[in-house]
């Protein structure tokens, strides 16, 4: 009587057997797309996307970048449709890893807009 898991599947392919577990590709799928959305925005979206994952509103990333807030929303638009997400924080989802490594050039900009 042989085991299988039940997010496992046995495809056939030409005299061989392949297991391909489908929770595991599906977590592999979202962190290649985690690892790579940093691939796909330009580095004022990516600046933007850290200072949004830091809980700044539009008004206050645009007075800390010296640009208007409509140019701020401009760029976020750009991103949810690069990213193909709809929120703020499907995009901080999405752009975690990025957001991680950028995290230590924000700390001290930040607190100017929590004291």
């Amino acid at each position: 009587m042989s085991q299988s898991l039940p997010s496992a599947t046995q495809i056939y392919s030409d005299q061989e057997v392949i297991h391909f577990d489908h929770q595991l590709s599906s977590q592999l799928m979202i962190s290649h797309e985690q690892m790579n959305a940093a691939d796909y925005i330009t580095p004022r979206e990516q600046e933007i996307v850290c200072l949004v994952a830091f809980g700044l509103s539009n008004k206050q990333i645009a007075t800390r970048l010296n640009i208007s807030v409509w140019t701020v929303s401009a760029h976020l638009r750009r991103v949810f449709n690069k990213l193909k997400v709809d929120t703020r924080a499907a995009v901080v989802y999405k752009c975690a890893p990025m957001i991680q490594a950028q995290a230590e050039d924000y700390p001290e900009a930040i607190g100017q807009f929590y004291s």
